[in-house]
């Protein structure tokens, strides 16, 4: 579902998304009141929401859409990102962030990303920033227990969520637990930075 006001704006972010086959559009709205409702109608799985929606603030209504259908993934999409936006959104239930200027290379690895519970930061939050929200730079691999241990090595070969759950005998919404937590703990951002962070500490091999 896109939640977009400019019309031109839109019309370009509906031809990205349908350029892959794996996404479509179910709804599109311009204004936060009408969105809730027809999220109740066509349940999709992910809202991309403009951050300069007029009627309510578009982290107004990504709290409102995580609480009335927290099934669905909120991706944020905005000119610029800075610390109090960000730990607003992520308050309010957002998941991934894109940049307006990058939308072309990167709003259909996002919904990618967050149709497998995965957040998606890459290029729209500066490392610096990230580095102070997380609470500094990645930890070491001791800090994880063995099962977590063993989610990250899936993750590092490139397993989705619905995989690994099948492999370790688990729920979807229990590796997603273990996701989080993973990112939480090593202070990493994205899967490609959790295939680094694995090579570079022997958990899978280059």
């Amino acid at each position: 579902m896109l939640v977009v006001p400019f019309p031109v704006e839109r019309a370009g972010l509906r031809s990205i998304i349908e350029s892959s086959s794996r996404h479509s559009v179910v709804a599109e709205e311009t204004l936060g009141e009408s969105a809730v409702r027809v999220a109740s109608q066509v349940a999709p799985d992910v809202a991309v929401i403009d951050y300069a929606i007029s009627d309510t603030t578009g982290l107004g209504l990504a709290g409102m859409l995580t609480r009335k259908h927290p099934h669905i993934s909120i991706l944020l999409y905005c000119d610029s990102t800075n610390e109090e936006l960000v730990i607003g959104a992520l308050r309010a239930g957002v998941r991934g962030f894109v940049l307006k200027s990058l939308a072309s290379s990167h709003l259909v690895p996002a919904l990618d990303a967050l149709s497998d519970h995965r957040p998606y930061w890459d290029d729209a939050i500066e490392d610096e920033l990230f580095d102070r929200i997380m609470g500094g730079p990645p930890r070491g691999p001791d800090c994880l227990t063995p099962r977590e241990s063993q989610v990250m090595a899936l993750l590092a070969n490139s397993c989705s969520t619905k995989t690994i759950a099948f492999v370790l005998d688990i729920t979807p919404k229990t590796v997603e637990t273990f996701r989080t937590s993973l990112r939480r703990k090593l202070r990493l951002r994205s899967t490609a930075d959790i295939v680094r962070y694995a090579i570079d500490h022997g958990i899978i091999e280059a």
